[in-house]
């Protein structure tokens, strides 16, 4: 029983999920959904309160689907400089792609009517990057870091990383980067990044 209340939670965020991209949140009709997925208004609110709540889950699934391995790179055997390599290109990917960027424009536009970006932050964004911290964390036990906030070094990360990229997908001046571009300007960060957090004799970055 709980297996097919499942499937039929997933099969209304599925549906979900393209209607609130394409129409944004106050558009996105939840009659519509409810018709599409084969059900009526009370079934859906059955797995989801409020509309607010199918939102955020369609998000929050979305953006994991979307950012692959990046935050997975920091785990594993590879030598630092390989990790926060990987991990920064895959990022970078990531937040430039198409539904990200729609998923963004989406929350924005919401942000100041619902707790929505509220929730977006807490329970993706800031979740995610904890794991950044940590990282750093253990590279200061280390003694590969320098002593430091790791929250702190990992927003620091975050904001060279995003840079222009985000800005220029989110107002779409640009919409296509090149897997080259992207790579060139990591290298370029990981170098900006190491001069300050990273000791002098560190010779990995």
């Amino acid at each position: 029983m709980r297996k097919k209340s499942d499937e039929k939670r997933q099969a209304i965020i599925d549906v979900a999920t393209p209607i609130f991209l394409k129409n944004g949140y106050s558009a996105a009709s939840i009659s519509e959904i409810a018709r599409l997925v084969g059900g009526s208004k009370a079934t859906l609110y059955g797995y989801f309160p409020s509309k607010e709540d199918l939102f955020l889950e369609v998000i929050l699934q979305s953006a994991q689907r979307m950012s692959g391995k990046s935050f997975d790179y920091l785990e594993g055997e590879l030598p630092f400089k390989e990790k926060l390599y990987k991990f920064g290109v895959d990022f970078l990917k990531f937040i430039t792609s198409p539904t990200m960027a729609d998923i963004a424009r989406c929350v924005t536009a919401e942000a100041h009517k619902t707790n929505l970006g509220k929730e977006v932050y807490e329970q993706g964004i800031k979740k995610s990057w904890l794991k950044v911290s940590e990282f750093f964390g253990q590279l200061i036990k280390e003694k590969k870091m320098r002593e430091c906030d790791p929250w702190v070094a990992a927003m620091h990360l975050k904001g060279l990383l995003e840079g222009e990229y985000k800005d220029m997908r989110l107002l779409s001046a640009k919409s296509k980067f090149s897997e080259e571009s992207i790579k060139a300007y990591v290298e370029e960060v990981l170098k900006v990044f190491s001069c300050y957090y990273f000791d002098k004799h560190n010779k990995e970055l």
